[in-house]
């Protein structure tokens, strides 16, 4: 039997009308404390909102377990309005109104760390040990000819094979560098024209050679998955929260989802090797993984099939008139989703 919890957030005023919110608990949008308290990201945007109805309103919350039931008190008038971190789907669309979209989502993976990769695996691929080949034959390549046409008997580049093609290479590798210590560099004018072009060329090869090696060293200080993405779970068993959508976006990635009530049971089931991993909205696993972290525990890089979360409404609610210009000015041209984004998920989400 649904337990309902009813919690008081802003005290009654004489004169001020009541209102009754129906939330789920969905951390970091809402988070429900044991003393029954709510916050997170959608409570504080509701908040903001109605502090700006021109009439004072008092605002309480009806916290439901789960979203059928959340739903179920929107659909049965139990509260007027719902929020939490409600996927907007044109099956739901049929039962309820919806507001204009206040945050975009995707779904996201759980799943056992990999070992972190070692510097050298990293470098030492096929991939970078061809980029440093090509990177070596153009220097030899750029020595000879710059030695061809500059070869003097007392000029920078000797007429002697050895000494003069090892100061062409020399002079290849500070000039594709950009270091120009300017001990050795061409007088001829053909010579200067070559300059040219290998400074344009060769910077760009040298500057490539670099960004690779050095997202090579990035890549072996990352922890990872060794699930990479939905299509390494085609065909195995995954947890997913009964009710929500990530149970149907499995299925259509053809994963065999397991329902679960709550995170800490689909980490349970995985952790004793019943799934093959943890399918929910991303934001939420992140939020799951600062505040539990586990070292045997990672975030797939790839993530899937993006969906919009929107205030939820019954059918032809006055309130969604009432609220949906402040939701939109808020989202669209306020300062304060900004920082509101930056309290509950940190800079760059």
């Amino acid at each position: 039997m649904a337990c309902f919890m009813l919690v008081l957030c802003v005290a009654c005023v004489n004169g001020e009308s009541e209102l009754v919110v129906g939330v789920k608990p969905a951390e970091p949008f809402v988070i429900v404390a044991d003393d029954g308290s709510v916050s997170g990201f959608s409570i504080d945007l509701l908040e903001h909102m109605m502090a700006q109805l021109e009439e004072p309103v008092s605002v309480s919350y009806l916290v439901d377990p789960d979203i059928p039931t959340h739903m179920a008190s929107i659909r049965d008038g139990k509260v007027d309005f719902g929020i939490a971190a409600t996927t907007i789907t044109s099956e739901r669309l049929y039962s309820f109104d919806f507001s204009e979209p206040f945050y975009i989502s995707d779904m996201g993976i759980i799943a056992e760390k990999g070992r972190r990769p070692s510097l050298l695996s990293q470098i030492f691929t096929k991939e970078i040990m061809g980029l440093l080949i090509i990177v070596l034959i153009y220097i030899v390549i750029v020595g000879h000819i710059v030695w061809f046409i500059e070869r003097e008997e007392e000029g920078h580049f000797h007429t002697s094979y050895i000494k003069g093609v090892a100061t062409g290479i020399w002079w290849a590798i500070v000039t594709m560098s950009t270091v120009g210590y300017g001990d050795v560099y061409p007088k001829k004018h053909w010579g200067k024209a070559f300059a040219a072009l290998v400074i344009i060329s060769g910077v760009a090869i040298f500057g490539f050679a670099i960004a690779t090696l050095s997202s090579a060293m990035v890549v072996s200080q990352l922890p990872t998955s060794t699930i990479q993405g939905p299509d390494d779970l085609y065909g195995r068993p995954v947890a997913v929260i009964a009710g929500t959508e990530s149970v149907t976006l499995a299925e259509e990635r053809g994963m065999y989802p397991v329902p679960v009530e709550t995170l800490d049971e689909g980490i349970t089931l995985f952790k004793e090797g019943k799934v093959d991993a943890v399918v929910h909205d991303t934001p939420l696993l992140k939020y799951y993984l600062k505040n539990n972290p586990d070292p045997k525990l990672a975030l797939a890089p790839q993530t899937f099939d993006r969906f919009l979360y929107g205030i939820t409404y019954p059918k032809d609610s006055p309130w969604c008139d009432t609220l949906e210009p402040i939701l939109i000015k808020t989202i669209y041209e306020d300062e304060y989703h900004k920082q509101l984004h930056t309290k509950w998920f940190g800079v760059g989400e």
